[in-house]
């Protein structure tokens, strides 16, 4: 019987890294890869356009950490507290009070379950006095890819409020965050947050940067800046809070470098984050503080209190990293790999 439940788990776990790998590739399909390139790189586990992405050959495709085996062994990164990472509602209560927004409210099953704020009289009198005030974002706990997320008025508050009573939905209300000026100069309509990736070293225990970018919002993709609905994505240098090189979808779907935003024309290489060091310096202090987090991408915005952070993610993408350095070519991140049991495919010399 134990074996039985092993095979179903077995089968559970590959079938959803199967759906994690389909969706990775066809939202970043490169269309240009022949056939035979296109097998290979499946076979060993990456998307079609990890292959310009990374540089890949048969000589250095061993550095890099392949999407298959990153998702099939993701529950491992954070063991029991992944999928605490992933649960939007948990945001305020488990991180440092510096890292979250004031106002928090909760939905279960259609009901309103709490707040991190005292809330006088009814949950919809509150909001309809908050949301004629400042703007607030409502979405669902367990969604990804923007999904879901809606911009709250005084026009649409009531009926979202009874749509989510009546199909019992699962879903969070905060304050809308707004990074430094420097991003509404770029495209204003959207929040345009910031992902980071973190990672702890095994050796040393603390935290470290592993890379950033830069989420852009534009026509396409309001009220929300993901990749998926429209959005660009700029990477961030680490060292300096420099953007670098930017990425677009084209009419035909494939990924372009882009230097300037599509719809404003604002330049956006070269353009400096205002504050980055000090304000990574700080997240990181802070984060350290959490023994539980070993690994984890944050989106969050840069305001004048610092970072602040709208959400966490257990298996956030790792091309960024490995558009600077490859996984198992950094002693810090493949350590971590090897410490959780992802080894690379051949043996690796320092």
């Amino acid at each position: 019987m134990k074996s039985l439940f092993s095979l179903i788990n077995a089968l559970k776990q590959n079938y959803k890294t199967f759906q994690y790998f389909w969706q990775n590739e066809k939202t970043n399909s490169d269309e240009e890869v022949s056939l035979k390139e296109r097998m290979w790189l499946w076979r060993n586990g990456f998307n079609t356009f990890h292959k310009n992405r990374y540089g890949l050959t048969k000589e250095n495709f061993h550095l890099y950490l392949d999407t298959w085996r990153y998702k099939k062994n993701a529950s491992s990164f954070n063991g029991i507290f992944n999928k605490i990472i992933d649960n939007k509602a948990m945001i305020p209560f488990l991180l440092p009070e510096k890292l979250t927004c004031k106002n928090y409210i909760i939905f279960e099953n259609g009901k309103y379950a709490g707040a991190n704020i005292e809330i006088e009289g009814s949950v919809e009198n509150f909001l309809i006095e908050q949301v004629r005030r400042k703007e607030y974002i409502y979405k669902p706990v367990f969604s990804s890819l923007g999904s879901g997320v809606i911009l709250l008025t005084e026009e649409n508050l009531k009926r979202v409020l009874g749509f989510t009573r009546l199909k019992k939905k699962t879903a969070i209300i905060s304050e809308k965050l707004y990074n430094l000026p420097y991003s509404d100069q770029i495209f204003s309509g959207c929040t345009n947050t910031i992902r980071i990736n973190v990672m702890r070293d095994p050796n040393t225990n603390i935290l470290f940067l592993l890379d950033a970018k830069h989420k852009i919002g534009t026509n396409k993709s309001v009220p929300v800046d993901n990749w998926s609905k429209g959005g660009i994505l700029f990477y961030i240098d680490i060292e300096n809070g420099k953007f670098i090189q930017g990425f677009q979808k084209n009419a035909k779907g494939q990924t372009e470098t882009i230097s300037h935003h599509p719809d404003t024309n604002s330049p956006i290489t070269g353009v400096q984050i205002p504050g980055w060091n000090d304000a990574v310096i700080e997240l990181l202090d802070e984060l350290n503080k959490l023994a539980w987090l070993r690994y984890t991408g944050i989106d969050a915005v840069l305001t004048g209190d610092g970072f602040k952070i709208i959400e966490l993610n257990s298996v956030p993408d790792i091309e960024g990293v490995q558009s600077r350095i490859p996984l198992y070519k950094d002693t810090r991140t493949r350590a971590f790999l090897e410490n959780v049991g992802v080894k690379p495919r051949r043996k690796i010399e320092n």
